[in-house]
């Protein structure tokens, strides 16, 4: 039987670094390569930490369903609807007085800083 040398490349070599790459040695690289293939057309191509794609795209996609879910239900809350009426109001009403309209934003931050530092 005939032997054939495989050598890895540099990225090959950083998947099989014993306890820090994917793989324990590059025998086992060698021995899975033919498996990629058939992997790559089940769209089941594992990414660095060996979760496939498929289903770390399908874990963020749920993720991010719960998370529009979330922000749909507080954009829905009474209370908040009405706290955010009342701040829009009262920054209306506060644009509206004499002298307010020209204060510049650094005049606004130095005021909120003397506030905290209190003075």
């Amino acid at each position: 039987m005939t032997r054939t040398r495989i050598a890895l490349d540099a990225e090959g070599k950083r998947f099989a670094r014993p306890g820090t790459g994917r793989y324990a040695s590059a025998d086992e690289v060698v021995a899975e390569a033919p498996e990629l293939p058939r992997e790559r057309e089940r769209g089941e191509v594992a990414i660095g930490s060996g979760e496939s794609a498929r289903d770390r795209l399908a874990a963020r996609l749920e993720r991010f369903r719960s998370e529009r879910d979330r922000a749909r239900e507080r954009a829905n809350d009474p209370i908040r609807r009405e706290l955010t009426r009342q701040l829009r109001e009262l920054g209306e009403r506060t644009r509206a007085l004499p002298g307010i309209g020209e204060i510049t934003e650094e005049e606004i931050a130095a005021e909120i800083e003397a506030y905290w530092r209190g003075h």
